[in-house]
């Protein structure tokens, strides 16, 4: 079974020792299936899950980092108890930004505007 290349690389950190691997692969989905109409613009994201605060497990944030092409990077947060919630509204905030640094409501004219 071959699988498919990633449009663009996706890093994702936490900051515990051991996490599920099914985390990671759910970042990566989520990220690649909500930003890839954007991939010809987008270098990387890396993506850091925390707790909150620290003594306080059950509050995660989830920081999500773009870096553009060919320069620029655009960043969002989101903080809640459900860490999965956090990464969808944390993935939907850098979605709207792309939209509004590209000044698109419709994404299809991105590939022509920046390749």
């Amino acid at each position: 079974m071959h699988r498919k290349p990633q449009p663009f690389p996706v890093s994702v950190h936490t900051g515990w020792i051991d996490f599920s691997p099914a985390l990671h692969s759910y970042v990566s989905t989520r990220v690649i299936r909500t930003l890839g109409t954007f991939a010809a613009g987008i270098r990387s994201v890396t993506v850091r899950v925390i707790d909150h605060e620290p003594y306080d497990p059950a509050t995660r944030l989830c920081a999500i980092n773009v870096e553009l092409k060919p320069v620029g990077t655009l960043s969002a947060t989101s903080t809640g108890r459900n860490v999965y919630e956090s990464i969808d509204q944390a993935t939907e905030t850098i979605l709207a930004r792309l939209r509004d640094k590209f000044g698109l409501d419709d994404v299809a004219p991105l590939l022509s505007r920046i390749a």
